[in-house]
């Protein structure tokens, strides 16, 4: 049992815990009582006081261990450290007040006009790789027996002979190569078709100075739709050489 003072008229009463009812400790205790039996509330007992419940004991605070408190910090920081590199970050306009609004921003840059454009044959240069087309073809399939795939529209196959002009190896990375339509669709490179020529040099290469290859570049292209240039990069950030292919 548990005791309290009634906040209204100052009288203890008792709480059982278990069905939370109250009786007056000023009066005789009823007989025989046990936690399992209901207790009498007497009458003349407060309406509030008949139907108090003991309130529920509010655990304590779990105490976070050391490691959780270095992690919970490290956490902070490394957000605290990523937000300052993209204020330190953020394009600023000429005044410095912040990147530039939509009005004033640079437009993407228009397709290579067709006059400047190199065709395919002209060798063209991206970083430290030099690129020439050597030829064009279109399939429906690739592969042969049971090991083949067919393309959702119809596969340009693009023949490039790749030469490294830097004096260390290079990579030529095969995915990393585009091509647009006549609609200025860009189409990525199909790295699933590829597997299917059955050749090396269609994926990665790695070129020795001076050295050169010739890798085939596979497009999905739609039904329809009729290629018109593709885009050469010697790597992920670089921009890129354009050669016409009609």
């Amino acid at each position: 049992m548990e005791t309290y003072t009634d906040p209204g008229t100052g009288r203890p009463y008792a709480a059982d815990p278990v069905t939370g009812r109250t009786y007056w400790l000023d009066q005789p205790i009823p007989p025989n009582l046990d936690s399992t039996q209901e207790l009498p509330v007497l009458a003349d007992a407060p309406a509030d006081s008949r139907e108090r419940r003991l309130p529920r004991p509010v655990p304590p605070p779990r105490r976070r261990g050391v490691l959780g408190r270095v992690i919970g910090g490290l956490v902070v920081g490394l957000a605290a450290l990523f937000g300052l590199m993209l204020l330190i970050s953020w394009p600023r306009g000429a005044d410095g007040a912040g990147a530039a609004s939509p009005s004033t921003a640079a437009p993407r840059p228009a397709r290579p006009a067709a006059a400047s454009t190199p065709r395919a044959g002209t060798p063209v240069r991206d970083g430290d790789l030099e690129f020439t087309v050597t030829g064009t073809r279109t399939a429906r399939t690739l592969g042969n027996g049971l090991f083949r795939t067919t393309a959702d529209g119809r596969f340009l196959l693009v023949t490039v002979r790749v030469k490294n002009i830097a004096d260390g190896d290079k990579t030529f990375l095969w995915l990393l190569q585009k091509m647009y339509d006549t609609q200025d669709h860009e189409h990525a490179a199909d790295l699933k078709a590829a597997a299917f020529l059955g050749s090396p040099g269609n994926l990665v290469d790695r070129i020795a100075p001076a050295d050169t290859f010739e890798a085939t570049l596979v497009f999905d292209l739609p039904d329809g739709a009729r290629a018109d240039r593709v885009e050469l990069h010697d790597g992920p950030l670089s921009g890129g050489a354009t050669v016409r292919l009609r």
